[in-house]
């Protein structure tokens, strides 16, 4: 039998023990959130944007909050999705890709702009366009860019209104040559410089890049402003809360439109940010349908998504660096392993991919950038 003496060490032994246990829990750091943004504008502006957001984000939160930048529109629905990142500025139609590959995420704010965002059609000064408030069906036969091929205000909502303007045709049938500039800075300078006749243009971007001189009004113009419609976004994952804490995303969302230094808010062209719920970016869902563009960008997503798994994203080694090691240090059985788990990635890939498009009510799978909008139910070409 234990004397009293000996159960008195153990019992502070434990105590001590549950303490130290604790004590290093306590000490456990934080892990930062990590956050990424569309590149939409040229990369210069980009870091100082969201370089200011991150200190702000971090002296509210009371968490380290860090910026990642990545090279394109689907590669940070990709970052998104993997949970690379837990937080994003997404345009209208990426956020919608991202809410819906990740269940339970959430749009939190956008700016006040983009409740009634709009596109410029701009235009070089010697194409002979004149401004005109009807859509300028004189563009047509013209050579066109429009910007990043995942912008809403870039791509999809222009598409969608030249669809309408030219019933049954598609961007290719109605400009003699189609580009894709890849950002909204690179548009205007690319139909400035003449290189293209016409382009599609985020209406803050230019009105930022015409602030900050880069504009030659001499050599580009505002020809046509399009009707409104809902675009960016902040995005974040619903499982956020389980690193956090409970109430983090209220608490994130009450810092994001807490925001009101005007250093933060002019990089973005915004005034404030203001809440915003998913509901908001419902009615880009029907317009990505009417156009193609929701399949074909749920078809790059998985590329995308598949790559970035073998070849890593965002400096991150995965699957292709390991399986790479394991042949060079002839582990073949690592190897097979690895190559089987990539195999049961894609499997996981295309069983999301069939969930997501069975609640978009997608039945095509184009793989050209434009087209004819694709029906449901229609044979495919031998």
């Amino acid at each position: 039998m234990l004397g009293l003496g000996r159960v008195g060490r153990f019992a502070l032994g434990c105590l001590a023990l549950a303490f130290g246990t604790a004590a290093r829990a306590e000490e456990k750091p934080v892990p930062p959130l990590v956050f990424t943004g569309i590149p939409d504008q040229d990369e210069s502006r980009l870091v100082e944007r969201f370089g200011k957001v991150a200190t702000d984000l971090e002296a509210k939160l009371g968490v380290p909050v860090r910026y990642i930048p990545v090279k394109s529109y689907p590669a940070a629905v990709t970052a998104f999705t993997n949970g690379q990142v837990q937080l994003a500025w997404f345009g209208g139609f990426t956020g919608v890709q991202a809410r819906r590959a990740v269940p339970g995420s959430r749009a939190i704010a956008q700016g006040a702009e983009d409740a009634a965002f709009k596109t410029y059609l701009i235009a070089h000064a010697g194409a002979g366009l004149e401004p005109a408030k009807d859509f300028p069906k004189a563009i047509a036969d013209k050579t066109f860019t429009f910007g990043a091929r995942a912008s809403t205000s870039g791509r999809l909502m222009p598409e969608y209104f030249i669809r309408q303007a030219f019933p049954g045709k598609n961007p290719e049938q109605v400009f003699s040559r189609v580009g894709f500039s890849g950002d909204h800075s690179r548009t205007i300078q690319l139909v400035q410089s003449g290189a293209f006749a016409v382009g599609a243009v985020d209406y803050a971007v230019w009105d930022l890049d015409t602030k900050a001189g880069k504009v030659d009004r001499q050599a580009v113009s505002v020809i046509w402003e399009s009707p409104t419609f809902p675009d960016y976004q902040w995005t974040v994952r619903g499982d956020v809360e389980q690193t956090y804490g409970a109430g983090f995303t209220e608490t994130l969302k009450g810092a994001l439109v807490g925001i009101i230094d005007p250093a933060i808010l002019e990089p973005f062209g915004r005034s404030k940010f203001i809440p915003v719920t998913n509901a908001a970016y419902e009615p880009l869902v029907e317009v990505g349908r009417a156009t193609g563009l929701l399949d074909y960008l749920l078809y790059r997503w998985e590329l995308i998504l598949r790559k970035s798994a073998i070849f890593g994203i965002l400096g991150v080694t995965t699957l292709g660096f390991y399986v790479d090691a394991a042949i060079s240090e002839l582990r073949l059985d690592v190897a097979v392993v690895l190559i089987a788990a990539t195999a049961g990635m894609t499997v996981a890939v295309d069983a999301l991919s069939r969930g997501l498009r069975r609640s978009l009510r997608i039945d095509t799978l184009p793989t050209r950038l434009s087209g004819p909008a694709p029906v449901a139910g229609a044979p495919e070409e031998a």
